[in-house]
């Protein structure tokens, strides 16, 4: 079943505008805080051209690892960890990771010319 299949069915709906309160005895001990989902795709469109010449291209796989890097960093800046994180015993707090890349597929001898990345995270905030 998995979550793929929750959000296929529309049963995170509803807290995709977040936020999210929740109340729980996960793992050993009580907990509480506020989460929002965050889903995300970042398509980068390059110039597909021979490896041989590089400087004709424009690789859009290294287009895409800048612009997330640039986004992830600023993400972790706006969503830091709360200063009362370690006191709640949170392992996981807020998070922004890639979990699929595509690439347009070409011989190994082409610069890529399109590549797209799609990820999940939290936002996260002890209550």
């Amino acid at each position: 079943m998995g979550v793929d299949m929750v959000v296929k069915n529309g049963k995170l709906d509803e807290v995709k505008g977040g936020p999210v309160y929740w109340v729980d005895s996960a793992d050993s001990q009580p907990c509480c805080g506020t989460a929002g989902m965050l889903s995300w795709e970042l398509t980068a469109n390059g110039r597909l051209f021979h490896s041989g010449f590089p400087q004709k291209g424009i690789n859009s796989i290294e287009m895409l690892v800048e612009g997330l890097n640039l986004i992830q960093r600023r993400f972790y800046e706006d969503f830091a960890p709360h200063p009362s994180e370690n006191g709640y015993g949170f392992s996981v707090g807020s998070n922004m990771k890639p979990t699929q890349i595509e690439c347009a597929t070409g011989s190994l001898n082409q610069i890529c010319g399109g590549t797209s990345t799609d990820g999940a995270g939290i936002t996260a905030e002890p209550g």
